[in-house]
């Protein structure tokens, strides 16, 4: 795949209704690791969509010709950005869209004059920590100066401590 065949957008209220499937689609690729309880995890409802505050960034990766295949959102959190999702359609995993979408991520978090990028992600899943430390983010342990990533962090190891440590991590922009 070339990077002219893949476009990313900012996602307009027409993108909404795919974000279910692409959610559910790239869910489906936990089940390689063993992560049932994510594969079959329903997805998040159009309707959060429909109700995201404007200061809410998400950017759409399409295939020219095909439509939506992957989506990023990212929130502010202790007045940093926040990779709070990246998903891609299970059928095009391994093709450079998650990485394109993540590089336009951190393009428009710069633009918005953000210094740094934060996420939390499965610490030894291939696709989620060992991933993004590939694209130049290191761990973070949040302390006084993150507690909003504290929290979020602090609630995902008690939703998810059955499926593998979850890490919280960091990119200056």
């Amino acid at each position: 795949m070339t990077e002219e065949t893949v476009h990313i957008r900012f996602a307009t209220r027409e993108d909404y209704p795919y974000l279910p499937e692409i959610e559910r689609s790239a869910g489906a690729l936990f089940r390689q690791v063993g992560i049932e309880e994510l594969a079959e995890a329903e997805p998040v409802p159009q309707s959060y969509y429909e109700k995201l505050p404007p200061s809410v960034r998400l950017l759409i990766a399409e295939l020219i010709g095909t439509g939506p295949v992957g989506f990023a959102l990212v929130t502010e959190v202790d007045g940093e950005a926040h990779l709070k999702e990246i998903s891609v359609c299970s059928d095009q995993a391994g093709r450079g869209i998650g990485r394109n979408l993540l590089k336009s991520v951190i393009t428009d978090c710069r633009a918005q004059k953000w210094r740094a990028l934060t996420l939390t992600t499965f610490q030894y899943v291939p696709f989620n920590a060992p991933f993004y430390g590939r694209m130049g983010f290191t761990l973070l342990e949040p302390d006084g100066q993150w507690p909003g990533l504290a929290r979020i962090l602090q609630k995902e190891r008690e939703i998810f401590k059955e499926m593998g440590p979850r890490i919280a991590m960091i990119r200056g922009l």
